[in-house]
């Protein structure tokens, strides 16, 4: 235990001798779309009896947001350093169908009549992920303040309005991003890649998050 121990004290202070890290808060905000996006066909039932037919479905990423904490480790007389952002977050999407309604035939009647149609029906359903992240990135310096920097978000989503076996989800978006460092402040555009179905309605079939962000990184 006291080698362990001593091992991992040498490491912190060969990276803090050799490093210099500065750490602050960093807000975000951007929006975004979904992949692979298919819409279930056949009508929407709901539960007073009535169909909805010949839906027309359509969807919009509102927008999302976060803020959370960097610590940035930028190695002595290297071009390159490295970024790790704990955050939280917020998405919204709202989806929306119009289409013609009619009364569905009930269990007990016999005939054999066709639904009687009685106009046209819209929905509007909305969407709010809440979400906590880790998203350690790799920079490297191009000119002055210019970097560019790629890594990884392991992310974990809780649905409002979900039951809870269906609340949670996971997703391991791959990410790019560009910036310049003012050293009193920094700025960024970072495109984040979802790799996994995150994005689950009764009436959407799953889907993945793509979404464009602008960030500042305040140091302290």
């Amino acid at each position: 235990m006291k080698k362990k121990l001593f091992v991992l004290l040498f490491l912190f202070s060969a990276l803090y001798g050799y490093s210099q890290i500065k750490s602050g808060i960093v807000i975000g905000g951007g929006m975004g779309s979904i992949s692979n996006v298919a819409f279930p066909d056949g009508p929407y039932i709901g539960l007073d009896g009535i169909a909805v037919a010949n839906m027309q479905w359509s969807y919009k990423y509102k927008f999302d947001v976060s803020i959370g904490y960097r610590f940035r480790v930028e190695p002595q007389n290297k071009p390159f350093f490295y970024d790790i952002d704990v955050n939280v977050g917020l998405k919204r999407l709202n989806t929306a169908y119009t289409g013609g309604f009619f009364e569905l035939p009930k269990p007990e009647d016999a005939s054999n009549e066709v639904e009687k149609e009685y106009g046209y029906s819209d929905g509007n359903f909305q969407h709010i992920y809440y979400s906590f992240s880790v998203n350690p990135t790799w920079n490297y310096r191009i000119i002055r303040g210019l970097y560019a920097g790629a890594g990884i978000e392991p992310t974990l989503y809780a649905k409002e309005d979900t039951q809870s076996d269906e609340k949670w989800k996971f997703d391991l978006p791959l990410t790019a991003k560009i910036g310049y460092d003012l050293k009193f402040i920094d700025l960024s555009i970072s495109y984040k890649h979802g790799l996994f179905d995150t994005m689950e309605h009764r009436y959407l079939n799953p889907a993945k998050f793509r979404n464009w962000q602008l960030s500042v990184f305040i140091p302290f």
